[in-house]
């Protein structure tokens, strides 16, 4: 999560299994200093002097009760090392820093829970006034396990590049020990939890005068670790509810076919399937699909439940041609009947099965 600032334009949050166990979420904050402290480096003080100097020069001074409440579980993560912050200072090329309206003013972020799965973002989200009625934003999120889980992968190693100090036109520097110190100020009492972490509601019932009950200490990891998630299963599991779910349900057999019908042979599906029970006669030119339209409804109808029995009455020279043409684009191993026994089309799945 990121909030904009002089001192602060930028972070960047990683959870920690990739990185050693246990261990903390990372942030990269921004600094730009001012001319009169590029000044100062280029005479011979230390960049560290600076950096410091200028961070301890913006005072934390929360201006009410709830923004002092919101640096308390800042500084009992950093107090405890679930949190470690670094330093970012705009360059040139040269390494040497700069001053001219130049911000590291990145948004980006990447979250990762305890079953592997990750979560980046990368862009603008500002919840305020201005931001909702009158700025052009954007934000773009992508997962590990959807459709571009490079991006993902992408992200981290740039974060990692940059927490590393190997990024062009940044230095990065640990947080000035001046400046953890004042942020030390707002730790709760010894041993304790910060309200927010101790009462639902940010502690409100302790603030009136009540008591709070801490609540229990978290488990390790490995304590509370899910059960691995059979992604497979649930895949498999919610294709065979789609077809019968309203709105984008209709087309979970097309997408599932072994074939890519024409944009006709879409239209007589929805009309054959958006009007039930379908009573459309297709009299296409030979060789426009006529076989694929009604494959199309055919699996569809069987994959929702709309049909429990189906019927196809064809001429005997072609139930051939029908059986294979349903098996190899729809997947639908239909036996024909001939007259003594149902003979369905070879297939290595029918191996000791028997009618």
């Amino acid at each position: 999560m990121r909030r904009g600032g002089r001192a602060a334009a930028s972070a960047r949050h990683v959870s920690a299994p990739r990185l050693h166990h246990p261990a903390p979420a990372l942030i990269q904050v921004g600094c730009t200093l001012d001319p009169p402290e590029i000044e100062s480096i280029e005479r011979g003080e230390t960049l560290r002097a600076q950096v410091e100097n200028h961070l301890i020069s913006l005072p934390l001074a929360p201006p009410d009760r709830e923004a002092g409440d919101a640096l308390e579980p800042l500084a009992w993560m950093v107090g405890r090392g679930h949190l470690d912050v670094r330093v970012a200072v705009p360059c040139d090329a040269g390494g040497r820093p700069i001053h001219d309206g130049a911000l590291f003013h990145e948004k980006t972020g990447i979250v990762e829970d305890r079953a592997g799965d990750r979560i980046a973002w990368t862009g603008i989200l500002n919840e305020t006034a201005a931001g909702w009625q009158r700025n052009w934003e954007s934000i773009s999120v992508y997962t590990s396990w959807g459709p571009e889980p490079e991006r993902v992968g992408g992200e981290e190693r740039s974060f990692a590049r940059l927490w590393a100090g190997r990024s062009a036109r940044v230095i990065v520097l640990d947080v000035p020990e001046a400046v953890r110190r004042d942020l030390m100020r707002f730790l709760p009492d010894a041993d304790g939890l910060p309200d927010r972490l101790r009462e639902p509601g940010g502690g409100q019932a302790e603030r009136d005068g009540g008591a709070s009950t801490p609540i229990e200490p978290t488990p390790e990891p490995s304590a509370r670790r899910p059960p691995p998630i059979d992604r497979r299963s649930l895949v498999w599991a919610f294709i065979r509810e789609a077809p019968a779910r309203e709105g984008g349900g209709a087309r979970v057999g097309e997408a599932t076919a072994a074939m890519i019908p024409w944009p006709h042979q879409v239209r007589a599906f929805e009309r054959l399937y958006a009007d039930w029970p379908p009573k459309l006669l297709i009299a296409d030119e030979v060789g426009l699909g006529k076989t694929i339209q009604a494959g199309m409804l055919l699996r569809q109808a069987w994959l929702s439940g709309r049909a429990k029995r189906i019927l196809i009455l064809a001429p005997k020279a072609i139930l051939g041609q029908w059986q294979i043409e349903l098996r190899e684009k729809f997947n639908l191993n239909w036996p024909i009947y001939d007259g003594r026994k149902l003979v369905r089309y070879p297939s290595p799945a029918l191996r000791g099965r028997h009618e």
